[in-house]
């Protein structure tokens, strides 16, 4: 089973292979960010591209919008049929399991497909 590291570091690559969700994120430049925990990662787009994943370290980078959540949220958003709260990010964030920070209106504005690249590991773990 692979650990959170390795399903964040895995993204990119699971984006790459999704054409249409690419398609549909070509007008989104920006920087995501996501933590477990202690450890956060950088997951950088241009024009919907995905760049490779960053592990932070102590490198500190702009990010349009951030997540932050316990290494075992993200296990459990990433199961092949996660329970709610934890098959939705907005479920997670009221249960205050989640934590978004960041710009709202980009958020907002990309919403399923920010949903959709932070659901890919989900893949992983069939």
């Amino acid at each position: 089973m692979p650990t959170v590291a390795d399903a964040i570091i895995a993204i990119p690559e699971l984006v790459r292979a999704d054409a249409p969700l690419r398609h549909r994120m070509r007008h989104f430049t920006g920087q995501l960010s996501v933590a477990a925990g202690d450890q956060r990662w950088f997951l950088p787009f241009e024009a919907g591209q995905p760049g490779d994943a960053i592990a932070a370290g102590s490198i500190l980078q702009p990010a349009v919008v951030a997540f932050n959540a316990a290494p075992d949220v993200w296990l459990e958003h990433w199961r092949p049929i996660p329970t709610p709260p934890h098959h939705d990010l907005f479920g997670l964030a009221k249960a205050m399991k989640l934590r978004i920070d960041g710009d709202m209106t980009i958020f907002m504005q990309q919403l399923q497909n920010i949903k959709d690249v932070l659901a890919k590991p989900r893949a992983l773990f069939t």
